[in-house]
């Protein structure tokens, strides 16, 4: 089984959703893109799904925006994977709707079908909870950092160098300019 852009992608969402879980505030679009790396017109079709399946709440306006519903240490990573993939297999056989050409004579079918029961127990197991605390783990000092370059006049922009922001840039396959920039606490 490959899980697609389309079930990455919605689990980093609800990670960053659940960085938010119990502020009160609604996370705008433009954030969870930012901050997952995830292009903003294909996160708001995955938004959609997610709100259906139960997962999101969503707030129209200017103070919009979205906020996870249920506790992210009580939402497994398989349920997330069924609602944005359908059913987890590594191959159309286990279905229950798709019919064997070989019936119950195959010698793969158990093989598959373990496949499939050591797939689900990993992703049964893994909670969103616990992705957001290994996504803690792997910034600086267990925090969450925002990477932002000084600029002349002041302001400041996304972006990073140094290496917390080489390494930042290496996961989204930005390339290393060298520019002058400083870590931020989010």
């Amino acid at each position: 089984m490959k899980v697609s852009t389309k079930g990455d992608y919605g689990i980093r969402a609800l990670v960053e959703l659940a960085h938010h879980f119990g502020e009160g505030r609604p996370v705008q679009s433009s954030e969870i893109a930012a901050c997952q790396n995830i292009p903003e017109s294909y996160l708001e079709q995955l938004l959609i799904t997610l709100r259906r399946a139960g997962f999101i709440r969503s707030v129209r306006g200017p103070q919009g925006g979205h906020t996870l519903v249920r506790d992210p240490r009580r939402l497994p990573v398989s349920e997330v994977i069924v609602a944005l993939e359908g059913s987890i297999r590594p191959i159309d056989c286990l279905d229950e709707s798709s019919a064997c050409s070989r019936g119950s004579g195959c010698a793969q079918r158990e093989m598959w079908q373990g496949v499939r029961e050591a797939i689900l127990k990993v992703l049964d197991n893994t909670t969103i909870g616990e992705l957001v605390e290994r996504d803690r783990a792997v910034h600086v000092g267990g925090s969450r950092h925002v990477l932002k370059k000084l600029n002349p006049g002041g302001a400041h922009r996304h972006r990073g160098a140094g290496p917390l922001a080489r390494v930042a840039r290496g996961r989204a396959g930005m390339p290393d300019t060298g520019e002058s920039y400083r870590d931020m606490e989010a």
